[in-house]
């Protein structure tokens, strides 16, 4: 399991993804509407819906 890089590709996405979702959290300067794509865009980058 380890060894398999199907594994770590699924890690580091959702790393990343939570990382964005984390970092537009942090930031004030986000209205609603770009709260919520900013979201869509990290649950599509954890999903592997972008490569």
């Amino acid at each position: 399991m380890l060894t398999d890089p199907l594994f770590w590709n699924g890690i580091i996405r959702i790393a990343l993804g939570l990382t964005v979702i984390i970092v537009v959290h942090r930031s004030t300067t986000v209205n609603a509407d770009e709260g919520l794509l900013f979201h869509l865009l990290a649950l599509a980058i954890m999903l592997g819906g972008i490569p």
